[in-house]
């Protein structure tokens, strides 16, 4: 019975993640659907949103079911001698996070639904002079949320606790969706505290296409108006794709004039998250460039 379950799960994550990558990256325009009435447009974000229920359910059944699968899940990133993994109590949870490599810390926040590992699809090799710190987010991975209920004002300050803890008063961080609107989040809570960050798929606010998904997870919708984002003290590189399904490129065009001493990559046919596959290693370069400080014009 427990093979049974694994193999159901296994199939409905992977469904599930073959839909999403389709709709984020493959096909960023609209499906299809076929009904009485004929062929009509299904929205992307209902396709992302099919996906993202198929692949949550099913990796929820084949973890349950078949401890093995957890490592899977994890995927198969860079080995290391010097990476560490602890949970630590904070803000009435309980964090899981990482540390690999020795220099100055820097900060990686995965998207909704995915953990902490998912970096290691991005950065293949440990980059030199940093140490990473490399967290599950509230409620993802191997961190809890008792409380059942996620927010982004939350999540930042878990990370600053987590932070706090490990005695580290400033950082440089690179976010992604989720993990980039957190990071927005502890840019303007605590400004002097981020010196540099790389926000990937991020956005100032939820448009309608992205609340029929973020209303599963979160019903927090702050707006990040020009004034408050002015409040930003961090060098920012914003990346986004033109072809983001649920962020229009336009908001990202909207962060990049309102936040200070920021640069703006637009990644042509870029989807949602357009930093995997074959743009990894060039995003690896060129963020590890603006955080060394070589894009400054000061």
């Amino acid at each position: 019975m427990k093979i049974i379950l694994l193999l159901v799960g296994i199939l409905l994550a992977t469904a599930g993640g073959v839909i999403i990558y389709r709709a984020l990256y493959l096909d960023p325009r609209s499906g299809v659907e076929i009904t009485e009435k004929g062929v009509r447009e299904l929205p992307n974000y209902a396709r992302i949103l099919g996906g993202a229920v198929l692949l949550v359910g099913g990796t929820a059944i084949a973890r349950r079911r078949f401890p093995f699968w957890s490592l899977l899940y994890r995927g198969f990133g860079m080995e290391t001698t010097s990476s560490t993994g602890q949970t630590i109590p904070i803000n009435g949870m309980e964090m899981y996070y990482e540390t690999r490599g020795e220099g100055e810390p820097l900060v990686l926040l995965h998207g909704g639904g995915g953990i902490g590992a998912n970096w290691d699809l991005i950065f293949k090799e440990l980059p030199k002079g940093y140490r990473l710190i490399v967290p599950d987010l509230r409620g993802h991975g191997r961190s809890t949320n008792p409380s059942l209920v996620f927010s982004f004002q939350q999540a930042a300050l878990d990370v600053y606790a987590m932070l706090d803890l490990l005695g580290i008063e400033r950082c440089k961080a690179i976010g992604m969706s989720l993990g980039a609107k957190t990071l927005l989040h502890m840019a303007t809570q605590q400004p002097s505290r981020i010196e540099a960050m790389v926000l990937v798929s991020a956005a100032p606010y939820f448009p309608e296409q992205a609340r029929e998904i973020m209303r599963n997870l979160s019903s927090e919708n702050r707006y990040f108006t020009p004034p408050y984002l002015a409040t930003i003290s961090a060098h920012t590189l914003i990346v986004h794709g033109d072809r983001d399904p649920l962020y229009p490129v336009n908001l990202a065009v909207e962060m990049y004039e309102a936040i200070p001493r920021s640069y703006l990559w637009i990644i042509p046919n870029g989807g949602h998250g357009p930093i995997f596959g074959d743009m990894a290693d060039l995003f690896v370069k060129t963020a590890l460039a603006f955080l060394r400080g070589e894009w400054a014009s000061e």
